[in-house]
């Protein structure tokens, strides 16, 4: 009898090579839908999600440029495209920097009124609202692995924000990559070496 690995099909590929293949693909297929619980870099709060400054020029440049001319004005619509306003309600959805909020009330900001107190409630029950609305299932969230890089334009804070709202639900595990950017953190060996260690750890195949 040959052995398997010279055994060839009619396409002229050895079935073992063949078979090897498509392990290959089934662990590839299942790395992709584990990588769906993996957030590399993104926006989690269609609202404000850079950290705060004295003005906050740059969410209000965000959200100018970024999230307007995809979501409108519907605001409800964006609540319930935030994920890490639907896990955690509380999160602030104002564009008043911090020099409005330490000004107090009604203290208007560009696209926002939102350093008033009573506004910010406002927001809150709406925020509650929209995660409501939508009958969430949190408790059964899956594991999640959450990168912040150290060059992100302020980004880190929302990253930070929405792996501290995950662990409430869920085990998360948080990595902060130095010395990368938006883009280069793809490319780190720390990302690589976290995602494989994960993916290890939570694989059920």
């Amino acid at each position: 009898m040959r052995r398997s690995e010279d055994v060839r099909s009619e396409d002229g590929k050895s079935e073992a090579t063949t078979t090897s293949n498509l392990a290959s693909s089934k662990w590839y297929v299942h790395c992709l839908l584990l990588f769906l619980v993996t957030s590399l870099i993104a926006v989690y709060n269609l609202f404000a999600p850079l950290s705060k400054a004295l003005l906050d020029v740059k969410n209000k440049g965000f959200v100018l440029l970024y999230v307007l001319p995809s979501f409108g004005l519907d605001r409800t619509l964006r609540r319930e495209a935030s994920p890490l306003i639907l896990l955690d309600p509380d999160t602030d959805v104002s564009l008043a920097g911090k020099a409005a909020m330490a000004a107090g009330a009604n203290v208007p900001c560009l696209l926002s009124w939102s350093a008033d107190p009573a506004q910010m409630e406002k927001e809150r029950e709406l925020n509650k609202h929209a995660a409501e609305s939508l009958t969430l299932n949190l408790e059964e969230l899956p594991p999640c692995l959450v990168f912040n890089c150290q060059f992100d334009v302020g980004l880190q804070s929302d990253g930070e924000k929405m792996s501290k709202a995950l662990s409430n639900y869920t085990e998360c595990e948080y990595v902060y990559v130095e010395k990368a950017d938006h883009g280069s953190v793809c490319r780190t060996a720390k990302t690589h070496t976290a995602m494989v260690d994960f993916m290890f750890k939570n694989y059920k195949g």
